[in-house]
């Protein structure tokens, strides 16, 4: 899957059904970017600028690394990361994930 098709199938996941929508939001919050613009972006025509990657990954909750590369942690791969984490920064990513499943 190319970054056009994982940011379509993010906004989507986000409850934006179509462009227009994420658009006008965005808008809402002083975030621009243009319904042609999130086209190209989405058609996988043009690359995104920086600023455009950091909205787009914001407002969608997705990481900048699977949006452009398709990169993803697996389990084993977070846990070997928390795991090496000193214990008081541990607590901490454990109480952060308790916060995001009783949201």
């Amino acid at each position: 899957m190319n970054p056009g098709k994982r940011l379509a199938r993010a906004r989507k996941l986000n409850g934006f059904k179509k462009r227009k929508q994420l658009c006008l939001h965005l808008a809402d919050k002083d975030k621009q970017i243009s319904y042609a613009r999130l086209g190209s972006l989405e058609r996988n025509e043009t690359e995104p600028t920086i600023t455009e990657t950091n909205i787009l990954c914001d407002e969608l909750r997705m990481s900048a690394d699977w949006y452009l590369r398709d990169n993803n942690y697996t389990t084993g791969t977070i846990i070997r990361l928390v795991e090496g984490l000193p214990r008081s920064e541990r607590k901490l990513v454990f109480m952060f994930i308790d916060a995001l499943i009783n949201r």
